[in-house]
Formats: structure tokens, C-alpha cells, sequence
């Protein structure tokens, strides 16, 4: 994978985290990839809660995992690692599918003081 790619999604889940929504110009260029035949709302609903759910817990080796089973699609968000900067907790999730397409990624995200976690680099 590349590293316009790799940062690409790195992006796209740090709007997941943040739980806000994605202009539609910014959707133009998918960062799961052709390869991820299109996430579902259902499945983005489902990786943004599994990301959250492991940041929420700030535990290194914290993992939630998803399934989907109408689209045969499942992941698994871990949080591999947390530190701190300019006072905020940050922490580096990875997320991984485990049955169907997509591509895995890695993310540093920091909790700003808004309460949102947004990726940092």
C-alpha cells in the first residue's frame, strides 16, 4: 500500500472517531480503496464504535471487535500504544478487517480538549 494511501485512511478514521460528519467532496476519493467494495453506513457505524470503544479504555492491548453479518464483513480496532502530548492523551489504533476486503491501517489519534479524538501527527 502506499503512503498517500496509508495516510489517506489514517484520515478517514480520524473523521470516524471525531463522529462528525464528511463533506461530500471529501468522499470523493474513498480511502478504504477500490479493493474495500465500498463500506456500508452500517459497517462505518460499527468501526467507528469499535475504534471508540477502545480509546474510551486507554489500555494498551484494548481491542473491540465488529461483524457484520449482511455483508459478510468483520474488524477489529487494538490500541497498540498510548502517550501524551501538549497535555492531551493520545493513543495508536490499528484497525484490521478479518473476514472480507479492506486494507488494514494505523492511526495516532489525541483527545482534544473538545472531548473529540483527532488524528494526530
Amino acid at each position: 500500500m502506499s503512503t498517500l494511501s496509508r495516510v489517506l485512511l489514517a484520515a478517514c478514521i480520524a473523521v470516524l472517531s471525531a463522529g462528525s460528519a464528511v463533506p461530500a467532496s471529501a468522499q470523493l476519493n474513498s480511502p478504504f480503496g477500490r479493493g474495500s467494495n465500498a463500506l456500508s453506513k452500517d459497517e462505518i457505524a460499527l468501526i467507528r464504535q469499535s475504534i471508540r470503544q477502545v480509546l474510551e479504555t486507554y489500555k494498551v492491548g484494548a481491542t473491540s471487535k465488529w461483524q457484520l453479518d449482511k455483508t459478510g464483513r468483520s474488524g477489529e480496532a487494538v490500541l497498540k500504544k498510548t502517550f501524551e502530548r501538549d497535555g492531551m492523551r493520545c493513543a495508536v489504533i490499528t484497525h484490521e478487517f478479518l473476514t472480507g476486503q479492506g486494507n488494514p491501517y494505523t492511526a495516532p489519534l489525541c483527545k482534544y480538549p473538545n472531548g473529540k479524538w483527532l488524528l494526530t501527527f
